[in-house]
Formats: structure tokens, C-alpha cells, sequence
């Protein structure tokens, strides 16, 4: 089954900054390091 997703896109600078590095830094993680690069907050944070 799927489940029904609803998103709204960070495009405010500040906010995007706070959210992009909980997942950097999850994927940053010692223990189960993630498998997506780039993992630097800077490269995530110029994407958009």
C-alpha cells in the first residue's frame, strides 16, 4: 500500500540550511555512513 506524501520545498536560505543539516549529518554518521554524496552541508546547500 502506498501512503500519500505531501512536501513543501525549503526555498528560504535559513531554513534550508537547518534541514539539509540534520540530513547531512545523518548521512555523516560513523556507524552506517550513507551511501549519497556529496555528504558536505555546503554542496547540499548550493544545490537548490
Amino acid at each position: 500500500m502506498d501512503l500519500a506524501a505531501r512536501a513543501t520545498p525549503a526555498t528560504d536560505p535559513a531554513e534550508r540550511q537547518v534541514v539539509l543539516a540534520e540530513i547531512v549529518a545523518d548521512l555523516n554518521q560513523p556507524h552506517d555512513p550513507g551511501t549519497i554524496r556529496p555528504t558536505r552541508l555546503e554542496d547540499w546547500a548550493d544545490s537548490g
